[in-house]
């Protein structure tokens, strides 16, 4: 579905560094601590029976769940009509107003993401079980919403065992923060791009003057000097200048058109070869088609009416999302020990 434009942009980038930062201290407590020891507790069991591996290749997602309540709440006042200015009475406080992507219109109320188990254990079939969800507002996007999430999913899970080799995710999670998030948490990211991303190249004016790439993807220039790095213009685009810029830097003999300018390389390509999955390559289709994990399991919520409950507090939605995401874990051990 057509996603809405972000009327924030970098804010992501914000939250992702927050969190990496706040990742560094000791763990706070938080008022959902005990249903995430029970989903983690029945996770632990799923394991040990193998039905689920000890390395996870996780799928992200979000997916709306409609508040009991409604958005414009209701009139405490005597006053004509219905548009008046005064106080309301909202039956569902922590609920908001956000964007349903996949059935393009708004809806009041939550945004559950999840994280889902994609592989199987050798020789086992897969099951698509989460393993760990948040529960926001409906206005907060998949993305600002992840970087806790993994953070809280390898706390839980630490010492346990099990350990998550990669998280993949739609175009939603393509931002360059959100790369460096990921791999700075020891993960690697298989995020889709926005747009198919193009090979290392360097600009076409830097072309003419006879710079070019080497082996390692810097930009050369014709006298055989490595450029410098002068930031990031953009997103995967990187600035290099020429040594001569550098006042201690030696001479050139043959200086070139572009000695006191900048040249700028697009690496946004680059990315899906460092993973060691290149873009549109079938060990890339045949990952990133495990995504569809995560919503498998989310339309398990709804086929079995999880969602179809009218609650108006936020810790009731978030106690039965967890007993809707348990009952996926004791329906597959069934279909495990069912010859």
């Amino acid at each position: 579905g057509e996603k809405m434009p972000p009327k924030r942009p970098g804010v992501t980038g914000r939250v992702a560094r927050r969190v990496l930062r706040e990742a560094q201290r000791p763990d706070r407590p938080r008022v959902t601590d005990r249903w995430d020891a029970l989903l983690a507790t029945v996770v632990q069991e799923s394991v040990h029976r193998n039905v689920l591996p000890r390395t996870w290749d996780l799928a992200v997602d979000g997916s709306p769940v409609e508040s009991g309540a409604h958005s414009f709440g209701r009139k405490v006042c005597d006053c004509p009509g219905k548009r008046c200015g005064c106080l309301r009475y909202f039956g569902d406080a922590h609920a908001l107003l956000g964007w349903d992507s996949y059935r393009n219109r708004y809806y009041f109320g939550y945004n559950v993401v999840s994280l889902a188990v994609t592989n199987a254990v050798p020789g086992q079939p897969a099951h698509p079980l989460i393993v760990s969800l948040a529960l926001h507002p409906a206005n907060r996007p998949d993305g600002v919403a992840y970087p806790d999430l993994l953070v809280k999913t390898q706390r839980r899970f630490a010492g346990t065992g099990t350990t998550i080799r990669r998280v993949i995710g739609d175009a939603a999670f393509d931002v360059e923060d959100l790369w460096a998030f990921t791999h700075a948490r020891n993960v690697g990211p298989v995020f889709a791009p926005h747009t198919p991303p193009a090979p290392p190249q360097v600009s076409p004016a830097a072309a003419a003057a006879g710079i070019r790439l080497n082996g390692d993807h810097q930009p050369v220039c014709r006298a055989a000097r490595r450029l410098v790095p002068r930031g990031a213009a953009r997103r995967g685009v990187q600035q290099y200048a020429c040594p001569l810029r550098n006042k201690t830097a030696a001479p050139c003999p043959t200086p070139c058109a572009k000695a006191k300018r900048s040249v700028t390389v697009n690496f946004r390509g680059t990315r899906y070869d460092q993973i060691g999955l290149p873009y549109r390559s079938p060990a890339w289709d045949a990952v990133y088609a495990q995504r569809t994990s995560v919503e498998r399991a989310h339309s398990l919520w709804e086929t079995g009416g999880v969602k179809a409950a009218r609650h108006r507090r936020r810790y009731v939605w978030y106690g039965r999302l967890i007993i809707g995401a348990i009952a996926q874990h004791i329906q597959a051990w069934v279909r495990q020990a069912t010859p």
